[in-house]
């Protein structure tokens, strides 16, 4: 599945979500601080000159999509706003104030100094903000994403507070399957499984609400044609309702929540970039001594390939495609600043047995696993090359056998990552290679 973007705006809508199954809406891993320490009621107060009417005090966090922390102090009294927007990473204080409104936020920003000034527009819904910092020098501009925290139980989360990643599936029929994940930017990306047609498609969508509660998208094929569009409404924490067009056909289904996959954010501090490390998080020690050793790999392979003169932000992501009790497949990828790639990290995992998956533990020694895989991709791909420009053709041949990751329904051969086209895939289903997979332990969890 390929996609196409400019690399110069956005690399990293990226991951492009085109090769994730199933849906996933992670649980965040949280740690406790001292809320005194960054929790400036008093301050924020001390901003209102007249509090007989009394003074409401919220308190947010929230990060940007380089993982740089932030804690907003906001104070109303049903006519101004007064805040205080403190930066965790520089401890920057921007001061806040404007009129007040309910649900929109638009106010001025200044540093202590009266120095630096930010036109400041927010939209709040429930317990969540969006802040958009305008300046005149674009390099002071960000968004900022954020969540509500009540002040007796605030807490720094170490990733982003509105990030998830859920797997949804028809209970009954489970002939679809869908992987949603909403990233650190907004950003909607995901994975339409049709098990009819042995085919996945993948989604670029954004969120309708604040909340994201509803969702609206495109659905792509594996050369980033478009093919359809959807529409999500999440009807509880643990269902939602999707109804969506492929190819002229209209579908709806009532999907459940089937797993979630749980994340931890990390930063090195070996690395000055400004960075934030999404990792899988499993409570297993061996996996963990697994994914310690993959975060190893990356992290030495961004500091020995990094631009010593930067200083420009690192974006990493995680592409998921199988995720259950006794698997987990997928690929961390991440990008250096001024290359005009994206890198990746794949892992093949059995948790049950602790132990990395390879191709050829699916197969007996005799069976050659490698010209079997090399004929199959050839072939499925054989097709797409006829007529097709050279460049084009070369890509399309960087799919590789070493470049794989499993999903329930068979094995996923991946490209590598072209500036002009993205990246594409190819599956060869379990359903292919019926009497050459030997039966063992790990099949038959796989294929259970």
């Amino acid at each position: 599945m390929s996609y196409k973007f400019n690399i110069k705006e956005r690399l990293i809508s990226l991951i492009h979500p085109m090769r994730k199954i199933a849906i996933f809406l992670c649980s965040i891993s949280m740690s406790l601080i001292n809320a005194q320490a960054v929790l400036l009621t008093e301050e924020v107060k001390n901003l209102f000159q007249d509090h007989s009417n009394g003074i409401w005090i919220s308190h947010y966090y929230g990060t940007t999509e380089d993982g740089t922390k932030y804690i907003l102090n906001l104070g109303y009294d049903n006519q101004d706003y007064r805040g205080i927007l403190n930066n965790l990473n520089s401890n920057e204080k921007i001061f806040l104030e404007g009129k007040y409104d309910p649900s929109v936020l638009k106010c001025i920003g200044y540093d202590s100094l009266d120095q630096l000034h930010y036109e400041i527009i927010g939209e709040r819904k429930d317990s969540s903000l969006v802040l958009d910092l305008l300046s005149t020098d674009k390099k002071h501009g960000r968004r900022i994403y954020f969540l509500a925290q009540a002040r007796d139980q605030f807490r720094i989360l170490d990733c982003a507070p509105n990030s998830y990643c859920k797997i949804f599936q028809d209970k009954n029929i489970p002939n679809i399957r869908l992987n949603l994940q909403r990233n650190e930017d907004e950003s909607i990306s995901g994975n339409l499984y049709i098990s009819a047609e042995e085919e996945s498609y993948s989604i670029i969508a954004k969120c309708k609400d604040p909340n994201c509660n509803k969702i609206s998208g495109i659905i792509y094929d594996k050369l980033s044609q478009k093919v359809g569009s959807l529409q999500i409404n999440h009807v509880s924490n643990a269902s939602i309702h999707l109804d969506y067009i492929l190819k002229n056909n209209s579908f709806n289904y009532d999907l459940n929540l089937m797993n979630h996959l749980k994340f931890s954010c990390i930063s090195f501090k070996e690395i000055r970039n400004p960075h934030v490390f999404k990792t899988v998080f499993i409570a297993d020690k061996n996996y963990l001594k697994f994914n310690q050793e993959i975060i190893s790999f990356i992290k030495n392979d961004v500091i020995n390939n990094l631009k010593k003169d930067t200083i420009k932000p690192l974006f990493f992501y995680y592409d998921n495609e199988l995720y259950s009790e006794d698997f987990i497949s997928g690929t961390y990828k991440y990008i250096l600043p001024d290359e005009d790639s994206i890198r990746y990290k794949n892992i093949n995992y059995y948790i049950r047995n602790d132990k990395e998956i390879t191709l050829e533990d699916f197969f007996d020694k005799e069976f050659n696993t490698n010209q079997f895989f090399k004929d199959a991709i050839a072939f499925k791909i054989e097709h797409l090359l006829k007529n097709k420009e050279t460049d084009f053709q070369n890509w399309l041949k960087t799919i590789d056998l070493n470049n794989w990751t499993l999903r329930e329904e068979g094995f996923v051969f991946h490209s590598n990552f072209s500036p002009k086209y993205g990246f594409t895939e190819t599956t060869v289903p379990f359903t292919e290679l019926a009497g050459k997979i030997k039966k063992n332990n790990l099949t038959k969890r796989l294929l259970k």
